[in-house]
C-alpha cells in the first residue's frame, strides 16, 4: 500500500468473523438443535432468529474493531456463512427452509440477515467513533 491508504476489503476480517460464527454459533447450534424431538418446521423460526442475532453481533463486533470498510466485509461474512448453514442441511437431508414454499420468501430471508448484519455494522462504526472521539477528548 501506498502512503496513508486504507484496504477496502480486508481478509482478516472475513477469516475471523467467519471463523467465530462457526465456532460460537454453528457447534452450539448443533449442540442444541441437534438433540431435539420436534419437527423440523417447528425449530427452523427460532434458529433463523438465532442466526440473524449471530451475524447481527459478529457485524457490530467488526463495525467496531475495523478501519477499513466494515460494511464490505461482514455482508461477505453474513453471506459466506448463510451459504454454509443451507450447504449444511442441504447436505444433511434435512430442508432448513422446507416450510417456506416460495422464493421470494427465501430472499426476504436473506435480506434480512443483511439487513441485520448493516444494523450490526453501524451500531459498531457508532461506537467505535465514540470510542475514538472520547480518547480525543481525554488527550
Amino acid at each position: 500500500m501506498v502512503g496513508d491508504q486504507r484496504p477496502v476489503f480486508d481478509w482478516r476480517w472475513l477469516v475471523v468473523g467467519y471463523c467465530a460464527l462457526i465456532l460460537f454459533q454453528l457447534f452450539p447450534s448443533y449442540a442444541l438443535f441437534g438433540m431435539r424431538r420436534t419437527p423440523v418446521s417447528a425449530m427452523t423460526g427460532i434458529y433463523l432468529i438465532w442466526m440473524g442475532i449471530g451475524v447481527a453481533i459478529v457485524g457490530g463486533y467488526i463495525g467496531s474493531r475495523s478501519k477499513g470498510y466494515p460494511m464490505l466485509e461482514s455482508l461477505s461474512i453474513a453471506v459466506l456463512y448463510m451459504l454454509t448453514v443451507f450447504g449444511i442441511y442441504r447436505g444433511s437431508g434435512k430442508a432448513l427452509l422446507r416450510f417456506v414454499p416460495s422464493l421470494p420468501l427465501k430472499l426476504m430471508y436473506l435480506l434480512l440477515f443483511f439487513s441485520l448484519c448493516a444494523v450490526g455494522v453501524v451500531i459498531g462504526k457508532i461506537a467505535r467513533i465514540r470510542r475514538e472521539k472520547k480518547a480525543s477528548l481525554q488527550t
